[in-house]
């Protein structure tokens, strides 16, 4: 019996019908057992990169080795730590006068509505990403950029000689329901780190 595309069958003669065979020979099946056993095992390797069992360096170069693969995959995006403080970035511009001048970057709980709008994508970068460990890499290319656009042309003999970030925190209070701190209530942040010094060469200012 046929089934042609132009051609029709009763439910009769479809019940009758044999079931089509999907059975493997052996090699077909060790083949895709070995194939699926890889996977799971490349698959634990990539979620185990993203523990404390290797340090950061070596999660992301294994990482490095699957991404060719379409496999790339950071499952902590879904389980991520919490943050329990608050905080925000100050850069301090120090002339060669000695003059300093403060540049404090985008505040959320400062600024309006629309300002934040305006502002996020800024606060992104230099308040959220750049003071990550694996971002300190481009504090020396930030710090150029601010070089150069504080840097006054009428007055070449005053530079900026010296770009420092500092990391600005304080703690987050508990979520007590009997003592339960509002978003303007928080404290200020008043602990401060310095992240990055970077001394400013005559090259740096020239566009």
């Amino acid at each position: 019996m046929s089934l042609e595309p132009d051609k029709s069958s009763t439910v009769e003669e479809s019940l009758a019908m044999p079931p089509l065979s999907s059975e493997t020979n052996p090699a077909e099946r060790r083949f895709l057992s070995f194939f699926i056993l890889c996977f799971l095992g490349a698959a634990l390797i990539l979620s185990f990169s993203e523990t404390p069992l290797f340090s950061y360096e070596t999660g992301r170069k294994i990482r490095g080795y699957f991404a060719p693969f379409g496999m790339r995959q950071f499952w902590r995006l879904f389980g991520p730590d919490v943050r329990t403080y608050n905080f925000y970035t100050l850069v301090i511009i120090e002339f060669a006068d000695g003059t300093i001048k403060l540049r404090e970057l985008p505040r959320m709980e400062k600024l309006s509505v629309w300002q934040r709008f305006v502002h996020e994508k800024e606060r992104n970068v230099f308040v959220q990403t750049l003071p990550g460990p694996p971002n300190r890499i481009f504090y020396p290319s930030v710090a150029r950029y601010l070089a150069r656009a504080n840097f006054d042309r009428n007055s070449p003999e005053n530079p900026p000689r010296t770009i420092s970030f500092y990391f600005l925190y304080q703690d987050m209070p508990l979520p007590l329901p009997d003592k339960w701190i509002y978003r303007d209530q928080l404290p200020l942040l008043t602990r401060k780190n310095l992240h990055f010094v970077y001394r400013v060469m005559p090259s740096d200012l020239v566009n």
